[in-house]
Protein backbone atom coordinates (compact mmCIF):
# COMPACT_ATOMS: atom_id res chain seq x y z
CA UNK A 1 0.00 0.00 0.00
CA UNK A 2 2.72 1.67 0.74
CA UNK A 3 3.83 1.75 -3.64
CA UNK A 4 0.78 3.12 -4.06
CA UNK A 5 0.75 6.08 -2.07
CA UNK A 6 4.04 7.00 -3.33
CA UNK A 7 2.90 6.36 -7.14
CA UNK A 8 0.00 8.57 -6.78
CA UNK A 9 2.25 11.69 -6.41
CA UNK A 10 3.27 11.16 -10.00
CA UNK A 11 -0.38 11.88 -11.21
CA UNK A 12 -1.74 14.80 -12.91
CA UNK A 13 -2.55 17.01 -10.45
CA UNK A 14 -6.68 16.62 -10.34
CA UNK A 15 -8.14 13.26 -10.47
CA UNK A 16 -10.90 10.99 -10.53
CA UNK A 17 -11.41 8.50 -7.38
CA UNK A 18 -14.30 5.88 -6.94
CA UNK A 19 -14.80 4.04 -3.85
CA UNK A 20 -16.47 0.95 -3.35
CA UNK A 21 -17.62 -1.13 -0.21
CA UNK A 22 -18.35 -4.32 -1.62
CA UNK A 23 -20.04 -5.63 1.43
CA UNK A 24 -22.20 -2.97 1.83
CA UNK A 25 -22.72 -2.54 -1.78
CA UNK A 26 -22.23 1.42 -1.28
CA UNK A 27 -20.19 3.48 -4.08
CA UNK A 28 -18.63 6.88 -4.06
CA UNK A 29 -17.48 8.83 -6.55
CA UNK A 30 -15.78 12.43 -7.50
CA UNK A 31 -14.24 14.13 -10.38
CA UNK A 32 -11.11 16.54 -10.25
CA UNK A 33 -10.25 15.80 -7.20
CA UNK A 34 -7.08 17.79 -5.96
CA UNK A 35 -4.40 15.06 -6.00
CA UNK A 36 -2.58 16.19 -2.02
CA UNK A 37 -6.25 15.65 -0.86
CA UNK A 38 -6.70 11.78 -2.51
CA UNK A 39 -3.21 10.53 -1.44
CA UNK A 40 -4.18 11.95 1.92
CA UNK A 41 -7.27 9.71 1.93
CA UNK A 42 -5.60 7.24 0.14
CA UNK A 43 -2.95 7.02 2.47
CA UNK A 44 -5.52 7.05 5.92
CA UNK A 45 -7.56 4.50 3.95
CA UNK A 46 -4.18 2.15 3.80
CA UNK A 47 -4.66 0.03 6.73
CA UNK A 48 -8.17 -0.02 6.28
CA UNK A 49 -7.86 -1.79 2.29
CA UNK A 50 -5.70 -4.48 4.60
CA UNK A 51 -7.66 -4.95 7.24
CA UNK A 52 -11.12 -5.87 5.73
CA UNK A 53 -10.16 -6.50 1.91
CA UNK A 54 -13.70 -5.94 -0.54
CA UNK A 55 -12.98 -2.52 -1.15
CA UNK A 56 -12.26 -1.43 -4.55
CA UNK A 57 -10.38 2.26 -4.91
CA UNK A 58 -9.90 3.46 -8.68
CA UNK A 59 -7.68 6.72 -8.85
CA UNK A 60 -7.65 7.90 -12.64
CA UNK A 61 -6.85 10.34 -15.16
CA UNK A 62 -7.43 10.65 -18.61
CA UNK A 63 -4.21 8.61 -19.15
CA UNK A 64 -3.64 6.39 -16.12
CA UNK A 65 -5.70 4.28 -13.72
CA UNK A 66 -4.84 2.72 -10.21
CA UNK A 67 -7.13 0.24 -9.15
CA UNK A 68 -6.58 -1.43 -5.61
CA UNK A 69 -8.93 -4.56 -6.21
CA UNK A 70 -11.39 -6.55 -3.61
CA UNK A 71 -8.49 -8.65 -3.17
CA UNK A 72 -6.16 -6.17 -2.51
CA UNK A 73 -4.19 -6.29 -5.91
CA UNK A 74 -2.41 -3.77 -7.41
CA UNK A 75 -3.54 -2.97 -11.32
CA UNK A 76 -2.14 0.35 -13.18
CA UNK A 77 -3.45 0.86 -16.32
CA UNK A 78 -1.59 3.64 -19.01
CA UNK A 79 -1.87 4.71 -22.23
CA UNK A 80 1.92 5.80 -21.90
CA UNK A 81 5.01 3.49 -20.61
CA UNK A 82 5.80 5.69 -17.73
CA UNK A 83 5.02 3.40 -14.99
CA UNK A 84 7.29 0.38 -16.74
CA UNK A 85 10.44 2.64 -15.75
CA UNK A 86 9.56 3.29 -12.22
CA UNK A 87 8.12 0.12 -11.42
CA UNK A 88 11.42 -1.31 -12.82
CA UNK A 89 13.21 0.75 -11.05
CA UNK A 90 11.33 -0.61 -7.89
CA UNK A 91 12.51 -3.59 -8.66
CA UNK A 92 8.66 -4.87 -9.97
CA UNK A 93 8.43 -7.09 -13.13
CA UNK A 94 5.34 -6.80 -15.40
CA UNK A 95 3.30 -10.00 -15.72
CA UNK A 96 1.03 -11.25 -18.20
CA UNK A 97 -1.24 -13.48 -15.75
CA UNK A 98 -2.37 -12.56 -12.60
CA UNK A 99 -0.40 -14.71 -9.62
CA UNK A 100 -2.52 -18.12 -8.58
CA UNK A 101 -4.67 -16.72 -5.13
CA UNK A 102 -4.01 -18.24 -1.74
CA UNK A 103 -7.05 -17.72 -0.72
CA UNK A 104 -10.79 -17.20 -2.53
CA UNK A 105 -12.18 -14.04 -1.36
CA UNK A 106 -16.00 -15.61 -2.91
CA UNK A 107 -15.68 -18.18 0.00
CA UNK A 108 -14.11 -15.23 2.72
CA UNK A 109 -17.17 -14.04 5.25
CA UNK A 110 -17.78 -10.86 4.42
CA UNK A 111 -20.39 -9.56 6.91
CA UNK A 112 -21.37 -5.37 7.03
CA UNK A 113 -18.87 -3.94 9.52
CA UNK A 114 -19.70 -0.57 10.96
CA UNK A 115 -15.89 0.42 11.62
CA UNK A 116 -15.09 -0.02 7.93
CA UNK A 117 -18.33 1.46 6.79
CA UNK A 118 -18.04 4.40 8.82
CA UNK A 119 -14.42 4.85 8.21
CA UNK A 120 -14.96 4.74 4.14
CA UNK A 121 -17.98 7.04 4.80
CA UNK A 122 -15.84 9.60 6.88
CA UNK A 123 -13.58 9.77 3.57
CA UNK A 124 -15.69 10.03 0.79
CA UNK A 125 -17.58 12.91 3.11
CA UNK A 126 -13.57 15.00 3.20
CA UNK A 127 -13.11 14.36 -0.53
CA UNK A 128 -16.33 15.65 -1.72
CA UNK A 129 -17.46 12.15 -3.24
CA UNK A 130 -20.76 11.42 -4.36
CA UNK A 131 -23.24 8.41 -3.37
CA UNK A 132 -23.61 6.41 -6.26
CA UNK A 133 -26.56 3.93 -5.60
CA UNK A 134 -25.68 0.34 -7.46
Amino acid sequence: MDLVYHLLSFLDPAVDMMLRDLRSGRTWQGALLPLPEVREAVGRLRQTFVAFGAVECAVYTDQDQFTITRDRLLIIDSRTDRWTYRLDAAGFEPRAQLPSPTWNPERAVRRRDAALEETLWVAAERLGLEERRT
